[in-house]
C-alpha cells in the first residue's frame, strides 16, 4: 500500500493553480513552438510536431507537479502520470482535429478547439493526480 500524496499548502487555492498552470503552459507552447519551426529544417512537419510534443511532455512531467501544483519533492511515480496525462491529452488533441476535419473541413480552427479540450483535460487531470481536488 502506498502512502497517500501529500500536498504542500500553498493558499492560493484553484485560482492560484490555473493562473500558473496557464502561465507554464505558455511557456511551454512557447519554447516547442521554436523548437518545431527549428526541426522543420531537417525533419518532416509531422516528425518535427511528434519529437517537440516530446520535449513538452518531459517539460511537463519534470516542472508541472513541483512548480504548478505546489507538490514538494515529487515522486518518479508522479512524473510517470503527469506524462501519461500529457500523452492521453495528445492523442484527444489528435482526434479532435482529425474529427473536426472530416466532418466539417475546418483545419484552421479545430486547433483551438483541440487546444480548449485539451487545457481543460489537462488542468483537471493533473490537479487530482497531483493530490489536489478537482475544483
Amino acid at each position: 500500500m502506498t502512502a497517500p500524496l501529500k500536498v504542500k499548502a500553498r493558499g492560493h487555492g484553484l485560482r492560484g493553480d490555473a493562473l500558473r498552470f496557464l502561465g507554464a503552459g505558455c511557456l511551454n507552447t512557447l519554447i516547442t513552438y521554436v523548437i518545431y519551426q527549428i526541426l522543420l529544417f531537417v525533419l518532416t512537419p509531422s516528425l518535427a510536431y511528434s519529437c517537440t510534443w516530446v520535449i513538452g511532455i518531459l517539460f511537463v512531467a519534470l516542472f508541472y507537479p513541483s512548480k504548478v501544483f505546489g507538490r514538494s519533492n515529487p515522486s518518479g511515480r508522479l512524473k510517470l502520470l503527469v506524462a501519461g496525462v500529457y500523452a492521453v491529452s495528445y492523442l484527444i488533441g489528435l482526434a479532435t482535429i482529425m474529427m473536426l476535419n472530416a466532418w466539417y473541413g475546418i483545419p484552421r480552427f479545430s486547433i483551438i478547439i483541440a487546444l480548449f479540450l485539451t487545457t481543460c483535460f489537462n488542468f483537471f487531470v493533473m490537479r487530482y493526480v497531483s493530490g489536489l481536488k478537482f475544483l
